[in-house]
């Protein structure tokens, strides 16, 4: 079913690893091997192509860090998931620093084994990935470690570890997207940190590109109204705007959903998948409470006349749906002590669609938007179903209260 096809568990409860590689292999069509120990998981990894392994952090008197140490030391990048009753934060994430490693609450297991699954498919691509950097990189006479930085490339986005550059990158970034970047500033950054720079600059054009589409008609040329009657934005609601294009019509929509000529300020959270027209992004900070961008995968350039009064957050990697979830969450939970509204705006989605499968990017949208519904907030997300694909977009559209869609018949909603 998928292109990873062998796996190694490793458990010391013999029982328990044949029972859940028999689910592996018999639900899901995986060629499952089995290991009690690090011992006999060596032993497996030298005789079949394992191709991901998944081991109980706790082994006996060994643990998964022993196994992993193994692992890095022999093969590389092999995607390695440790079971863990423990959070994340617990854990030492020194473990981590190389290779394509994970660590994977063992109770999201207990009702459905879905979500390890498409960790395991999420793993795999990433070390793909990572080993054609390496190639790319050791071809071009660069010799860079993978640890230096991951470049995915998937619509085009980069993850990247910042090399320490003595100018902070965001600062050149800002400087390039006002027009200020200047030649002595580049000439006092090295080989790598040039690189990063270009690279990141890079996907900055092809997300601006990505937004000049072919106007959609005007509402004088079209005859129809620009924005639909008596939105319904009573807290808790969930729109859901599909478009192809980037017109006017899109950002009067997207002001409407937030409020922004209302009597009362309201709190607003922006979740960039590219870059927000910096212009626009000013209008926003000009006219809200609070505002807080988390750009995923991209870097946001804010306008300086607003600079002090929007927080940003920067999620490197666009699969990291998990931290993305932590973050909205805790931002709209200070708000909720706040009596102004809640205004969350999630743009583009389909960017999300080429890090996860569209069954991770349902449970993911599930469980966000009811949390943001539960808190009050009036949420609208963003689609061009043409590059999330019409399947796709018809998934996660039950999802929602209401679909806006924005084409050349104007601006048109309907209840879900």
């Amino acid at each position: 079913m998928s292109d990873v096809s062998r796996l190694l568990y490793v458990d010391s409860d013999t029982d328990t690893a044949a029972s859940r590689a028999a689910v592996l292999s018999d639900e899901y069509g995986f060629e499952v091997y089995t290991a009690g120990d690090i011992d006999t998981a060596t032993t497996a990894l030298q005789t079949n192509a394992i191709e991901c392994v998944i081991s109980e952090f706790e082994l006996g008197d060994a643990d998964g860090f022993d196994l992993l140490s193994h692992i890095r030391s022999d093969y590389g990048s092999l995607p390695v998931i440790l079971l863990t009753d423990d959070e994340p934060t617990t854990v030492d994430s020194g473990a981590f620093k190389s290779g394509t490693t994970a660590l994977f609450r063992r109770s999201e297991i207990d009702d459905s084994f879905d979500p390890l699954v498409d960790r395991i498919h999420e793993l795999h691509r990433q070390a793909t990935e990572r080993q054609e950097t390496v190639g790319v990189d050791d071809a071009a006479g660069g010799g860079r470690e993978a640890d230096r930085g991951e470049a995915t490339s998937a619509g085009g986005a980069a993850q990247r570890e910042q090399s320490g550059a003595t100018i902070p990158l965001d600062s050149l970034l800002d400087a390039w997207a006002t027009g200020d970047l200047r030649r002595e500033r580049l000439e006092a950054l090295g080989k790598d940190e040039l690189i990063t720079l270009l690279l990141e600059l890079q996907d900055m054009s092809i997300a601006a590109a990505d937004d000049v589409d072919a106007p959609h008609p005007t509402a004088a040329e079209s005859g129809v109204s620009e924005r639909p009657p008596n939105l319904d934005l009573s807290p808790g609601t969930k729109f859901l705007v599909q478009s192809t294009g980037q017109d006017d019509r899109k950002y009067d929509l997207h002001r409407d959903l937030l409020g922004l000529d209302d009597e009362h300020a309201h709190n607003v959270l922006l979740i960039r998948y590219r870059p927000f027209p910096p212009e626009r992004l000013e209008t926003i900070a000009s006219n809200a409470l609070n505002v807080t961008v988390i750009s995923v995968g991209c870097h946001q350039p804010i306008p300086p006349a607003v600079r002090d009064s929007i927080e940003t957050i920067r999620i490197t990697n666009p699969g990291d749906v998990r931290r993305l979830g932590i973050l909205a969450t805790r931002i709209v939970n200070q708000w909720r002590k706040l009596t102004a509204g809640i205004r969350v705006s999630i743009d583009p989605l389909q960017t999300l669609f080429n890090y996860k499968a569209v069954e991770a990017v349902f449970r993911f949208m599930h469980a966000l938007l009811g949390k943001l519904s539960s808190r009050g907030a009036v949420t609208q997300v963003h689609v061009n179903p043409s590059a999330a694909g019409v399947q796709n977009t018809n998934t996660i559209k039950m999802l929602f209260d209401y679909l806006l869609t924005v084409d050349s018949q104007g601006v048109t909603l309907e209840d879900i």
